[in-house]
């Protein structure tokens, strides 16, 4: 059994070994000291003590070489058999030795270095030859240079110094005034070792003012100067001619017109300006003619075109009514008619002349070709009056349209006598 009667704290090349952990990862186990380790048989008469068995062991010792004998005054002995790690302190020598797991060794003291260490550099790594020990607060010094200056086209490269840079070290970067830009210049990477400033400003030749613009050819020009984002050109104008009896012509000046321009108009062939209109020429409109084409346009005023029916009966079944009017009841398929004309259809008005039924809706749609419009009128079948002044149907020369009458339920008794008009114009 091993009982540790204290702990030593033994210091190897400058750093504290801690006991425990049996041996393994480089930790000793310290026990109580021993008398001896030269004994390679008991000592005379009783002894009470430890001791190292050296070899050849001899007697009660015999095949305990290493092991540590405990006598406790009688004949008898006890053995601790040591494991790698093993350590105790040898009282007739004064030093602590330790066990390999094969023999004791004295431990060796290493002197602690009173130099400086070496600076940190960029040279290889090395074990170093010194036998004496780093201090544990000791503290290397980094061999630092100043910074080269950069330029443009150097490439990238570790570099070849030894001595490193500090975190706050500055390169110096070389800067030259840019050149002037001028219209035509080829772009070009430069042969400058310098670098342009984040601020810097090229020269742009001051500009003259701009040409006329005429109707001369376009060009690109010559200059090799820049014309400024707000210049202006001038425009050279000249007096229009007098309008004459000669044929259309682009002409052949370079100036230009200004948009206010005008021409004098001149006497024409016969002494007047310009003959009458005719079928085959043109000319100027005769009174006679005004008027008759004033009297066109009152002509023109929109066409009030007419549907009735005496009845629409109370079913839902859908009617159409008579262009016109029939006291008859209104048909069940649709009764049609070509418009005259290109034109717009507006202003659909309903009447009932007499007015009957439960009061749910009859609604009355002008169709295009068999199909809805936009112009409806819905009218209760007790009321008299509605219509449709917000909506308007374009409708092409000779499209077929009708009025068509809806019902969505019963009505219970028809309406007597109604009629429905629109406004057809012109388009």
């Amino acid at each position: 059994m091993r009982t540790p009667l204290y702990t030593r704290i033994l210091y190897i090349n400058g750093r504290p070994q801690p006991e425990g952990g049996g041996g393994g990862g480089g930790l000793l186990d310290w026990h109580d000291s021993v008398l001896d380790k030269d004994l390679t048989a008991p000592p005379v008469g009783p002894a009470i003590g430890r001791f190292i068995v050296a070899a050849p062991a001899t007697g009660l010792w015999a095949l305990h070489e290493n092991e540590i004998a405990v006598g406790d005054g009688a004949v008898t002995w006890t053995f601790e058999v040591p494991n790698p790690g093993f350590a105790t302190y040898v009282e007739d020598e004064s030093a602590p030795y330790f066990y390999d797991g094969v023999a004791w060794s004295e431990f060796a003291s290493t002197p602690l270095t009173a130099s400086a260490p070496a600076d940190v550099t960029k040279a290889a790594a090395a074990a170093g030859v010194s036998i004496e020990a780093a201090r544990a607060d000791h503290k290397h010094n980094v061999s630092t240079a100043a910074a080269g200056s950069i330029q443009p086209d150097d490439a990238a490269a570790e570099g070849a110094a030894t001595s490193l840079a500090r975190s706050d070290h500055r390169h110096s970067i070389a800067a030259a005034a840019p050149g002037g830009i001028a219209i035509g210049d080829a772009a070009a990477e430069g042969v400058a070792t310098s670098f342009a400033r984040s601020d810097h400003q090229h020269a742009v030749s001051n500009p003259a003012a701009p040409v006329n613009v005429t109707k001369a050819a376009a060009a690109i020009g010559t200059s090799g100067e820049p014309a400024r984002a707000d210049h202006k050109h001038d425009v050279t104008t000249a007096a229009a001619i007098e309008l004459t009896d000669s044929t259309n012509a682009e002409g052949t000046a370079t100036s230009l017109a200004r948009s206010d321009h005008t021409h004098s108009h001149g006497a024409r062939g016969g002494g007047t300006l310009h003959a009458l209109a005719t079928a085959l020429a043109n000319g100027f409109l005769s009174a006679a003619d005004f008027s008759k084409l004033a009297a066109i346009a009152a002509e023109a005023a929109p066409a009030v075109l007419t549907w009735g029916a005496g009845s629409v009966t109370a079913t839902t079944t859908t009617r159409y009514l008579f262009p016109g009017f029939d006291s008859g009841t209104a048909q069940t398929s649709a009764i049609r008619f070509r418009v005259p004309r290109a034109g717009k259809i507006r202003k659909m008005r309903v009447h009932h002349n007499v007015t009957a039924g439960n009061g749910n809706a009859i609604v009355y749609t002008l169709r295009v070709e068999g199909a809805a419009s936009a112009l409806t009128v819905s009218l209760a079948s007790t009321a008299s009056e509605g219509a449709d002044n917000v909506n308007s149907v374009a409708v092409a020369n000779d499209d077929l349209i009708d009025i068509e009458v809806t019902k969505a339920a019963s009505i219970g008794t028809t309406p007597g006598d109604i009629m429905v008009t629109v406004e057809f114009a012109a388009a």
